[in-house]
Parts: C-alpha cells; sequence; structure tokens
C-alpha cells in the first residue's frame, strides 16, 4: 500500500531565505540515503496561513518509511545540526500520513 508522507511547517517571520537553504540541505542529506525525492508547495489561500511551506514524499509502504527515518536521524551529528537548525527557522511543524487511494 502507497502512502503519502505530508509536512506542514510554518516558518518564523523573515526566514524563507533560511528556510529554503536549510531544506536544500534537508534534500541532499536524504538523497545521500536515499530517502524519496520532495515535492514541494507554498500556500497562497485556503485554511494555511502564508507562512505555510508543505513537503510531501510518497512511500511503498508505512514500514519502509518507517525503516528510513528510524535508521539515520536519531545519531548522526549532521542530522542532529539541520534539527537543530530547523528548530530556528520554523515556529511549527505538523505531520500527517495517508494511503493512496486507487486512481488517484
Amino acid at each position: 500500500m502507497r502512502i503519502v508522507l505530508r509536512t506542514t511547517l510554518h516558518v518564523r517571520r523573515g526566514q524563507w531565505k533560511e528556510a529554503m537553504e536549510l531544506e536544500k540541505r534537508w534534500a541532499a542529506h536524504e538523497a545521500q540515503r536515499g530517502l524519496p525525492p520532495k515535492r514541494y508547495y507554498r500556500s497562497l489561500a485556503g485554511g494555511e496561513y502564508r507562512n505555510t511551506y508543505i513537503w510531501e514524499q510518497e512511500w511503498e509502504s508505512l514500514a519502509a518509511l518507517d525503516a528510513s527515518y528510524s535508521t539515520y536521524r536519531a545519531d548522526e551529528p549532521e542530522a542532529q545540526e539541520l534539527q537543530t537548525q530547523s528548530n530556528e527557522v520554523f515556529s511549527s511543524v505538523r505531520y500527517e500520513i495517508y494511503s493512496l487511494l486507487p486512481g488517484g
């Protein structure tokens, strides 16, 4: 069952440049570890406010997502540094996991 991890981040005011630079570093870090590429969105209207940034990753299964994220972030110095910087740039983060429906 294919799934999508959707992550919604609220960027602190005046921190868009830092957020995008940080995301480039996260993407390179994750690509080196074989994680799937992300799709990126920025809220223009609707439920989220303007400083909202969203990314999604598609996975073969929940087990694949769990295995990939649990094996590298916790103890790698680079990941720890990126996480510390993320905490300074984003005021909040929300994770959602969806299963893909047939025909979509």
